[in-house]
């Protein structure tokens, strides 16, 4: 047996657990209960058995007028399954050739050989087809006629515009008339420039993050580039992959082991431009 000064822990531990678990039984059936000690001398506490209070206090019975305790099993949860990613297809000569159908940059009309729309893409690169450089997409971009001598109104306003060399020369009197002008004028409808980003991209010039370096007048909607040279932007796809959302074209590999890469995304039943970058090919 353990000396006096050791034996006060371990029978006030124990009582606090006794205390504890009757305090339980009160608290779910309302019953009061008892624990009977010897005198203090004795040190050890007389308890009545456990099951003895269970049967004063009727544990086992439920009781009608207390408020059983409704305990609630928590919902089963059913693991997902991972979801397995397509496999990416290699496209077929077939859909190769298809692909340079549709983004051919020049197109033949009456023996006269034109840049298309979306030749523009390919004139600048960019990891997000918002970050395209403008200036470039509108420089032989097929627009919507030039100025002539009959559009003076027109080619005055233009000529007003600030912080140009047309406006210096309007200003001294050395170019009065789009004709004066050693290059054609050219004018491109803002619906038209928005139509061709909506077709390939799923965008329009109101989500271009940068517009900057074009020559814009808001009274006739319309950009302005001075061209007399062809060189339209060129990709030729000569291979690539698709998983069904997102397909990836490439061009054949330079001596320094780079290539053009062009990454379209499914957009409903439409394939839209993301991205088109230069990357160094695996391998």
């Amino acid at each position: 047996r353990p000396p006096r000064s050791t034996l006060f822990p371990y029978t006030t531990l124990f009582r606090s657990f006794l205390a504890t678990l009757l305090l339980a039984a009160v608290m779910l059936t309302g019953a009061s209960f008892c624990v009977e000690y010897e005198p203090a001398a004795a040190l050890e506490p007389v308890v009545t058995p456990v099951h003895a209070v269970a049967e004063q206090v009727n544990l086992t019975e439920k009781r009608a007028d207390i408020p059983q305790p409704v305990v609630s099993k928590p919902p089963v949860v059913q693991p997902e399954e991972p979801m397995e990613e397509p496999d990416a297809v290699t496209l077929t000569q077939e859909e190769i050739d298809q692909v340079n159908a549709a983004f051919s940059s020049t197109v033949e009309e009456e023996n006269v050989v034109w840049s298309t729309p979306v030749s523009g893409f390919f004139t600048s690169h960019y990891a997000d087809v918002r970050e395209l450089d403008f200036v470039e997409f509108l420089r032989y971009f097929p627009g919507d006629g030039t100025l002539e001598d009959t559009d003076q109104e027109e080619f005055a306003a233009l000529a007003a515009l600030p912080g140009t060399s047309l406006a210096e020369a309007y200003a001294s009197g050395r170019w009065t008339s789009p004709s004066d002008l050693p290059v054609p004028v050219h004018r491109i409808l803002r619906s038209s420039v928005d139509a061709t980003l909506e077709e390939w991209a799923g965008i329009t010039t109101e989500d271009l993050r940068s517009t900057d370096g074009v020559l814009y007048l808001e009274a006739y909607d319309a950009y302005y580039t001075f061209t007399s040279d062809f060189g339209p932007g060129v990709f030729l796809c000569a291979g690539g992959e698709s998983d069904g959302e997102t397909a990836r074209l490439w061009t054949e590999t330079g001596e320094d082991g780079s290539r053009e890469e062009l990454v379209l995304q499914r957009d409903g039943e439409d394939w839209h431009i993301r991205s088109f970058q230069t990357v160094q090919a695996a391998g």
